[in-house]
């Protein structure tokens, strides 16, 4: 049987990690790729497993799309970013 507590515990630790993106600019996020040196990031969703290029960055999106209705259906997002442009590129993939 699970133990309440801990189930509780990890969707509040879940919770705020999701808010962490919610708070996320666009350039704050291109922000943190840049200065991790990563030009190009993606986040996996194959049997019920999440796979993440870059857990130190990603993490807090992961936890975004777990609690995201808008995610269901995804096979990835990828995320690029090209040096002197200041976007992010995203594709999605159902």
């Amino acid at each position: 049987m699970p133990d309440n507590d801990a189930i509780h515990s990890f969707d509040e630790k879940r919770r705020a990690r999701a808010r962490v993106v919610r708070q996320w600019s666009v350039t704050d996020f291109h922000r943190q790729l840049e200065q991790a040196g990563i030009s190009r990031a993606c986040v996996l969703f194959e049997n019920g497993e999440f796979t993440l290029s870059h857990p130190q960055i990603l993490a807090p999106v992961q936890a975004f799309f777990e609690l995201s209705q808008d995610f269901s259906n995804h096979e990835g997002v990828f995320i690029g970013r090209e040096d002197g442009i200041p976007t992010l590129f995203f594709a999605f993939v159902h």
